[in-house]
């Protein structure tokens, strides 16, 4: 299976050489296809990296997380995480059960967050933060509720990262901010705003899936604009590729573009190539 690579080399003035995959948006459901993970797998090992960050969306919906075919995802966990260490959050489709009358549940998929957190070198962060060397990364999990409509919820989402994050963290490391969605963090705005992002090297989002913009397309297409964001909003910004301003905000494609939620659209998903993102940090 083909998938689109992106490779992303970024500049800092700490004494640091890292190589870093970027996953995002898996969206694993019954009868998914198997080779988009043999391709990340192969992908993955070739590269060689020195982490990999996964930026949510690991279930399409969490009905998956009791289903016979759950174990398949655990294994690709367990098989990328004896390649490097990988750096794990969680997305809006992880806390999502989509009853039959499309009717939306949100909890807390416990039993899957069990599960991951026993593999070894997989680190999940839960509004946590995990320190290696000279690279620390901050894991944020934004609530379910206020991934909709969340230029509405702007303000309470601040309100929630600054009860979660308070203060600036230490220059000493390289400093990675996680977080599923880039609407909000990928702000200038808000980046000035809050105290976490003042001493932030780099931020790594998913959640968009690319704005569905076609790989032939960005050639022409507007820089970062999309077509439409998951929350149905036409030609978004913050949509794909790299933010550049005063923090580097990396955008994840998507290895799944149009979700099993998406209704009869997801059959469309063939038209599009699952994401593959290297970035190479160094001074």
């Amino acid at each position: 299976m083909k998938i689109e690579r992106k490779h992303y080399t970024l500049h800092t003035n700490k004494k640091i050489t890292v190589k870093i995959c970027h996953l995002s948006d898996l969206h694993f459901k019954e009868h998914y296809n198997l080779k988009i993970l043999e391709s990340i797998c192969y992908a993955v090992q070739k590269e060689d990296p020195n982490y990999i960050c996964i930026t949510g969306d690991l279930l399409d919906d969490m009905s998956v997380e009791s289903s016979n075919t759950i174990d398949l995802l655990y294994d690709f966990f367990f098989t990328i995480a004896s390649i490097s260490k990988v750096i794990c959050i969680l997305g809006n489709h992880d806390e999502t059960l989509m009853k039959k009358t499309g009717r939306r549940i949100y909890k807390s998929p416990d039993r899957f967050i069990r599960k991951l957190k026993s593999i070894p070198n997989f680190h999940l962060l839960n509004n946590e933060v995990y320190e290696n060397g000279n690279i620390r990364f901050i894991g944020y999990r934004q609530p379910p509720l206020l991934f909709e409509h969340e230029v509405r919820n702007e303000e309470s989402i601040q309100q929630h990262l600054t009860s979660i994050f308070p203060y600036p963290f230490s220059k000493d490391r390289y400093n990675v901010f996680l977080s599923h969605s880039p609407i909000i963090v990928g702000r200038s705005a808000v980046q000035n705003n809050l105290k976490v992002f003042k001493t932030m090297d780099l931020i790594l989002c998913g959640h968009m899936h690319n704005g569905l913009v076609f790989s032939w397309m960005e050639r022409f297409y507007p820089p970062n604009r999309g077509i439409i964001s998951p929350n149905k909003k036409w030609f978004p910004n913050q949509s794909r590729g790299i933010l550049l301003d005063k923090i580097s905000v990396i955008i994840h494609g998507g290895i799944i573009k149009l979700s099993g939620t998406s209704g009869i659209f997801q059959y469309l998903n063939g038209l599009y190539k699952p994401s593959f993102v290297v970035i190479q940090v160094k001074k």
